[in-house]
């Protein structure tokens, strides 16, 4: 197994995978819609890989991307610094108690050390039990709650 970055044929892997963490387990509509229209991934995909700002890490074993990670650096007050926020990680569902998220993690880490961050910070949704207990054994810790709003764009920001 060969863990990169992620390259812009790999769009509709990653776009795979995270369908999987997308699943409608936890009703989500209040804020976000669940149908995200294949040309909008492919626009947003590629501006996360355009910016010096964020990563995207991929898995890949046997010719097929089994996991991805994508992260992104901020400057960050409550942090004191610079600090790396992993958006997702999501390691195919076939593949998993493999210590394939954990490699990707340590991997992450290293990168965020590398780049001088001093702390690393991630959002996982509540009923997400087993997620929280990977994170924890990882050595995380939970700190705070995440507050969502959902908003209307205006009629100029709609694509």
């Amino acid at each position: 197994m060969e863990i990169r970055s992620a390259r812009k044929e790999d769009c509709e892997s990653c776009l795979k995978l995270l369908k999987q963490l997308w699943l409608p387990e936890y009703e989500m509509v209040s804020y976000i819609s669940r149908e995200l229209p294949p040309d909008k991934f492919h626009r947003i995909y590629q501006c996360i890989l355009d910016n010096p700002d964020c990563e995207v890490i991929v898995a890949e074993k046997e010719g097929e991307i089994v996991a991805m990670m994508d992260m992104n650096f901020h400057e960050s007050f409550s942090r004191k610094g610079l600090a790396m926020q992993i958006e997702d990680l999501i390691v195919d569902e076939r593949f998993r108690r493999q210590g394939i998220g954990q490699r990707m993690v340590g991997l992450g880490e290293e990168t965020a050390r590398s780049r001088g961050c001093l702390a690393i910070g991630l959002n996982s949704d509540l009923y997400r039990e087993e997620t929280h207990k990977f994170w924890l054994a990882m050595g995380y810790e939970i700190k705070a709650y995440q507050l969502i709003k959902a908003i209307k764009p205006s009629v100029s920001a709609q694509p």
